[in-house]
């Protein structure tokens, strides 16, 4: 039974280019780089989807979601938020926000950065009170003014 309902949902999908939204979430890729000051940054991204299925089966990607951030020498450690639509393409609206665990002790959020009728927002950078936090960043995407918004949450845990 359930191989039919698998391939109902297949063979649905491929001739409608609409299958089930899942709640399976999707892992993020982390990377690092040195920056011109020599200072190491690290990157976490994930992909927005918005529940639909491409004819090749695989979920239609919106956007992208990306938390980065970095722990220069005697400072304490900082990120930022960016969510940018697929292929630069004008959206509705678009945000991303930025917050801090600060080790436990209380939430430090950055100011949220939304617009409309564009493809890219990105916060200020939000520095943690503590030498130990755990970054999470907020990306939404909402295509039109009546679609569905898309959320994805981003977790950068470099600093624990």
């Amino acid at each position: 039974m359930k191989k039919f309902f698998g391939t109902a949902v297949l063979s649905t999908a491929l001739l409608t280019g609409f299958a089930p939204m899942t709640s399976a979430s999707e892992s993020q890729i982390e990377s690092t780089s040195v920056n011109s000051e020599g200072l190491e940054v690290v990157s976490v991204k994930s992909s927005l989807s918005d529940g639909t299925m491409s004819a090749y089966g695989s979920k239609t990607e919106i956007g992208t979601a990306t938390l980065t951030g970095a722990n220069p020498l005697g400072f304490k450690p900082y990120a930022y938020a960016i969510t940018e639509s697929k292929s630069g393409k004008i959206v509705y609206e678009i945000s991303a926000q930025a917050q801090s665990n600060n080790d436990g002790n209380g939430i430090t959020k950055s100011n949220k950065a939304s617009q409309r009728d564009t493809n890219k927002a990105k916060t200020n950078k939000l520095t943690s009170s503590t030498e130990k936090t755990t970054f999470t960043g907020t990306h939404t995407i909402k295509k039109t003014k009546s679609s569905t918004t898309v959320k994805k949450t981003t977790t950068l845990s470099k600093w624990k």
